[in-house]
């Protein structure tokens, strides 16, 4: 008989960041997510030598606080 199994399931929480929060700018949030995305040569390599479909700065990017001041904000938040 066949059987269906799950395997890797990700549970992700998702929640709005605090009603306080009035200094996460949407716009400047995606703007450097999307620098990021561009200019990050080490990741887009590292994507392309694992033969990952995507891309990942998980390993390349290590100082956003200080790239892009935004995320200090977002990791206050969270």
């Amino acid at each position: 008989m066949a059987n269906i199994k799950t395997l890797f399931a990700t549970r992700i929480y998702q929640d709005t960041l605090s009603k306080s929060s009035n200094f996460i700018d949407n716009l400047e949030l995606e703007k450097s997510c999307l620098t990021i995305a561009a200019d990050d040569e080490a990741g887009q390599k590292w994507c392309e030598e694992n033969s990952f479909s995507g891309y990942t700065s998980y390993g390349s990017l290590n100082d956003l606080e200080w790239r892009f001041p935004i995320f200090k904000n977002v990791v206050q938040e969270l």
